[in-house]
């Protein structure tokens, strides 16, 4: 039970170290416990209860041996998981860096250990759609716009046909190919997957201005404007600072409103 509660747990959080190591220190008391001495042990001179007792030695190995092999299974899917996150954290220090190239590599290096993680997904997509921005080379082009659509398989599977960030990574990908009508169809697709989400209206935005739409533009700002807490126009309020420390974009829409 202890073990379907932390899986239970994680569901709403997210692994990590002290996570893994509390979750093999229960594997190895749940295998530990299963061979108890005195009620395997008993000795009687009853046939009948020697049977039994053979019987619960034989159910107790059965269980140790099933454990053993789950245990090692996990085992394995920890140890990608690891040195997948492991490739993402170089990643992102070469993104912070601004050496896309590497980090676009390191990217596709976590996903081939560990796929299955929708973060790092959604974070290779967009790095991969910053690197198809910031390059003129056709075959380089090429290359990233094949690594994004893998990328994106991936997530729409791993999703379940419902992720609502699919069609938004979709539509910046196809306003770089200058496909009006794709980015609005994965654009209406995000909105009604994730509606009033903030990352649709940003990502909308960024859409509009790679396909040269200024009234779009002005008019998802003005959408946009409408969602956000209104503390955040507060240049007296503490919480308003604090907001607009953390997320710097909002003052391309305080520009934007006072032009």
């Amino acid at each position: 039970m202890s073990l379907v509660g932390g899986l239970v747990t994680l569901l709403f959080g997210f692994h990590s170290v002290v996570t893994g190591v509390w979750f093999w220190v229960v594997v190895g008391i749940g295998i530990g416990s299963l061979r108890g001495g005195d009620v395997i042990g008993v000795k009687t001179k009853d046939t009948r209860h020697k049977i039994q007792d053979t019987k619960k030695e034989h159910f107790y190995s059965l269980n140790i041996c099933f454990l053993f092999l789950v245990s090692c299974v996990l085992l394995v899917h920890t140890s990608l998981w690891t040195s997948s996150r492991i490739a993402m954290e170089r990643a992102e220090q070469w993104f912070a860096e601004g050496d896309l190239v590497n980090a676009i590599a390191a990217y596709d290096h976590a996903i081939e250990r560990f796929p299955y993680d929708r973060y790092m997904l959604v974070q290779a997509t967009e790095t991969s759609l910053m690197g198809l921005e910031n390059t003129d080379d056709r075959e380089s082009q090429e290359t990233l716009h094949a690594l994004i659509d893998e990328y994106l398989l991936k997530l729409d599977r791993l999703g379940g046909h419902r992720d609502g960030m699919v069609h938004l990574l979709s539509a910046w990908q196809e306003a770089l190919r200058g496909d009006g009508n794709a980015t609005d169809w994965h654009l209406l697709q995000a909105a009604m997957h994730q509606p009033n989400i903030i990352t649709n209206y940003r990502i909308a935005i960024h859409c509009y201005k790679l396909l040269d739409r200024p009234d779009e533009v002005q008019q998802t700002r003005q959408s946009l404007r409408t969602i956000l807490p209104p503390e955040i126009w507060d240049e007296d309020s503490e919480k308003g600072r604090i907001l607009r420390k953390e997320h710097p974009w909002v003052e391309e829409l305080s520009e934007s409103a006072s032009s």
